[in-house]
C-alpha cells in the first residue's frame, strides 16, 4: 500500500468506519512509519477537503501506566485550542494562565516544556484520579484523531493497554491508530525452549522470529484481546522514494539538493529500502555539516560519493554488522563504503571525532580521482557518452555523434575518462565504423597519448584484455594495432622496484615509495614475496608507533582493491609468514603500549589480506 493509498484509507475510517474499534500500522522499527505520520499523513487529514481531522500524536516510550497516556493526551490536545466555554472553572483557570504563558514565551514551548509549565502553574500532574478524569472530560474529542506509537516500547502490560484503547474507542467513540512493530510483541516457543536454562530461555524469548512455531501463552492472549479491540492492521510497507525526497529537502542545502532527481533517488532507493531509515536521516546530517564546510569547487561525482559512501556506512553501522575501525588507507576506506562509494578519511574522522578537516577533504577528492582511473573495477560508471557508445544499437546516429564529440573533447583532459574504459572504447570505436561517418583517429591518438609512461601504475595486459570476436579478423587486426601502440606508449618499465633498507628511519620513504609504485604490482611483480619479512618483523620492534602507520599504510595501499586475489594470490604465503612473526611481537612484553595497538591493527590488517587472497 502507498501512501497516498494508505492516507486514503485512514480517512475512510475516520469518516465511514463505525466498527467501534482502533486500527493498527504495522512495520519494523526504523522503516519510517513516524516519519510517514509526521511529513504526510498529518498534513493530508488537516486539509478541509479530507475532514479537517487533527492528528494527536504521543508516544508511549516508557510510559508504564494508562494515567500517564491519559495526562499525555490531554497536554497534546491543549497545545493549539483555545479554552472551551463548557468548561468546568478548574479548567478555564488553567487554560487562560497557559494562554498567557504562550503569549509571553512565544510558540516555540513543545510538550515536555508545557508539562513544566503546568507544574509551576498549580497543576499536579500526579494529581488523582476524578481530577484527572474532570480535566479530560472537558476535551472535546470530535475532529481528533489519535495516534499511539512505540506501543511495543511501553512498560504497561499490552493487555491493559488495549483495554485502555478498547475505552476510548468502544466507549467514547474516539479514532485511534495505534503504531507498532509488532515483532517485538508476537512471540514463539523454541523447538528446544523447555530443556534451556531461564536465562537462555529468556534471551531466546526476546529474539525468536515469526515462523510456524506455536504461539507463547501470553502472545495467544494479546491476539485473541487484539481481535476485540484491533479491526485492521495495515502492513506499512514505506515509500521510501518519497520519504528520501522529504528528508533531503528538510534540510535546505543546495548541495544535498542536487539529489532530488529521480535517477539519484532511484538509486539511494535501492540502497535504503529495507533499511533503517533513521540511519538515511543521520547520513543526510552528517553530509550536509560536512558540505558546508568543503571547498565550494569540488567535482561532482566527489560529492556524490562522499554522499552515498556515508550513507552505506550509516546503515552498515546503525546495523550492527560493520567494524567502525578505520581499515583504509589514508584517505578512503572500500570496505566502510558501498560498491563505488567508499567512506572518505575526512568522513570518518566527522562522524566518530567530530573533526571536520577541508584539506583532507581536498586530498580524499585527489585519491578518489585516481582511485576511477586506475581502478579497473571504477571504469564501469554513469557516463552517458560512454553508455551510448558501448550500446550504440539503441541509440539514433545523431544522439551518437555528439557523445563522439564530446569524448574527443574530453580526452583532452587524461583525467577525465577511466583508463580501464579504453579497452571497451577502443572495441566500439571499431564497430561504430562501420556504420557511422566520423573520424575517429583523433580520438585513438589522444587516448594512447594519454597512456604515455603510466606502466608503474597501469597493467596493460589487465587494461586490453583481448579481441573477442575471432571470426572478424580485420576487427581483430584493428583492436591488436591499436593495442600494440598503446603498449609501447604504456612502456617505461615492466618492473617495480622497491628500496628499502629495513631500518626504522627508511619507513617513510617504504610508505611513499610503495603508494607511487602500487598499480605496478601483480603476479608477474609481486609485492610481499619480494620482501624479507624476518628482516621486516625485526625493525618493526624498533619502529616508533608513527612508523609502524607507514608500514600499515603501504600494506593498505597494495592490498586494498577488491580484486587482489586475481593478480597477488602469490602473496598469500608471505603474508601468513609475516603475520605469524608479528603476533609472536605482539605477544611481547616488551614494547610500549601504543606500539602494542599499532602491532594489533597491523595483524588485523593482514589477517584481511590474508583472507582476500
Amino acid at each position: 500500500m502507498t501512501n497516498t493509498e494508505l492516507n486514503e484509507y485512514i480517512k475512510h475510517y475516520l469518516v465511514e468506519d463505525k466498527t467501534k474499534s482502533a486500527i493498527m500500522l504495522n512495520a519494523p522499527w526504523g522503516s519510517g512509519k513516524s516519519h510517514y505520520i509526521l511529513n504526510d499523513l498529518k498534513d493530508y487529514l488537516s486539509k478541509k477537503e479530507n475532514g479537517s481531522y487533527k492528528c494527536v500524536i504521543v508516544s508511549l516510550y516508557g510510559i508504564s501506566s494508562s494515567q500517564e497516556i491519559s495526562k499525555n493526551i490531554y497536554l497534546e490536545l491543549k497545545t493549539n485550542v483555545k479554552p472551551l466555554k463548557t468548561a468546568n472553572k478548574l479548567s478555564k483557570k488553567i487554560f487562560k494562565k497557559r494562554h498567557k504563558e504562550i503569549e509571553a514565551y512565544g510558540k516555540i514551548i513543545g510538550a515536555t516544556l508545557f508539562k513544566g509549565l503546568f507544574n509551576q502553574g498549580g497543576m499536579d500532574l500526579n494529581a488523582s484520579e476524578s481530577t484527572l478524569q474532570q480535566l479530560y472530560n472537558s476535551v472535546d474529542l470530535s475532529g481528533k484523531f489519535i495516534i499511539l506509537e512505540d506501543i511495543e516500547r511501553s512498560k504497561l502490560n499490552i493487555l491493559d493497554l488495549l483495554g485502555y484503547v478498547n475505552s476510548l474507542v468502544e466507549q467514547d467513540g474516539v479514532k485511534v491508530m495505534l503504531v507498532a512493530n509488532e515483532d517485538e510483541i508476537i512471540k514463539r516457543i523454541p523447538d528446544d525452549f523447555k530443556n534451556l536454562e531461564e536465562e537462555k530461555k529468556a534471551q531466546i524469548y526476546r529474539n525468536v522470529g515469526l515462523d510456524n512455531r506455536p504461539f507463547t501463552d501470553d502472545t495467544k492472549i494479546y491476539l485473541k484481546t487484539k481481535e476485540k479491540t484491533i479491526s485492521d492492521t495495515v502492513i506499512f510497507e514505506g515509500d521510501y522514494k518519497q520519504a528520501i525526497r522529504n528528508i533531503i529537502s528538510s534540510y535546505n542545502n543546495d548541495t544535498l539538493n542536487r539529489f532530488l532527481s529521480d535517477e539519484f533517488v532511484n538509486e539511494l532507493a535501492n540502497i535504503i529500502t529495507g533499511k533503517n531509515l533513521r540511519s538515511f536521516i543521520f547520513a543526510c546530517q552528517k553530509t550536509v555539516d560536512i558540505y558546508n564546510k568543503m571547498p565550494s569547487a569540488m567535482e561532482e561525482d566527489f560529492v556524490k560519493a562522499l554522499f552515498f559512501g556515508v550513507v552505506y556506512f550509516s546503515i552498515k553501522e546503525k546495523s550492527g554488522k560493520t567494524d567502525i575501525k578505520w581499515d583504509g588507507d589514508s584517505n578512503l576506506s572500500l570496505s566502510l563504503g558501498g560498491g563505488k562509494y567508499p567512506l572518505f578519511s575526512s568522513c570518518y574522522e566527522y562522524l566518530h571525532d567530530q573533526k571536520i578537516n577541508a584539506d583532507k577533504i581536498i586530498k580524499n577528492s585527489i585519491a578518489y580521482k585516481e582511485l576511477k582511473l586506475y581502478d579497473k573495477d571504477f571504469s564501469r560508471t554513469n557516463d552517458k557518452d560512454l553508455i551510448i557508445i558501448q550500446n550504440f544499437y539503441c541509440y539514433y546516429s545523431k544522439d551518437i555523434l555528439q557523445s563522439l564529440k564530446r569524448i574527443e573533447e574530453r580526452l583532452l583532459d587524461p583525467n577525465d575518462i577511466s583508463f580501464y574504459a579504453y579497452d571497451s572504447m577502443i572495441k566500439a570505436f571499431i564497430s561504430l565504423s562501420k556504420v557511422i561517418d566520423y573520424d575517429f583517429e583523433t580520438c585513438k591518438k589522444r587516448m594512447i597519448n594519454n597512456l604515455k609512461g603510466l606502466s608503474t601504475k597501469l597493467n596493460g595486459f589487465y587494461l586490453f584484455p583481448g579481441f573477442i570476436d575471432r571470426d572478424n579478423e580485420n576487427d581483430k587486426a584493428q583492436y591488436e594495432k591499436f593495442r600494440t601502440n598503446a603498449m609501447k606508449s604504456l612502456s617505461e618499465t615492466d618492473t617495480v622496484f622497491l628500496n628499502f633498507d629495513y631500518t626504522p628511519e627508511s619507513a617513510q620513504d617504504f610508505y611513499n615509495q610503495t603508494i607511487k609504485s602500487e598499480p605496478g604490482f601483480d603476479s608477474d611483480n609481486p609485492f610481499a614475496l619480494r620482501l624479507d619479512m624476518d628482516r621486516l618483523s625485526k625493525m618493526l620492534v624498533d619502529c616508533s608507533p608513527e612508523q609502524i602507520e607507514y608500514i600499515r599504510g603501504a600494506f593498505l595501499s597494495v592490498y586494498r582493491v577488491s580484486n587482489i586475489r586475481d593478480f597477488l594470490t602469490c602473496d598469500k604465503s608471505s603474508i601468513d609468514n609475516l603475520l605469524d612473526k608479528v603476533n609472536v611481537i605482539y605477544e611481547s612484553e616488551d614494547i610500549d603500549p601504543i606500539q602494542k595497538l599499532q602491532i594489533k591493527w597491523f595483524i588485523s590488517n593482514l589477517e584481511n589480506i590474508s583472507n582476500k587472497l
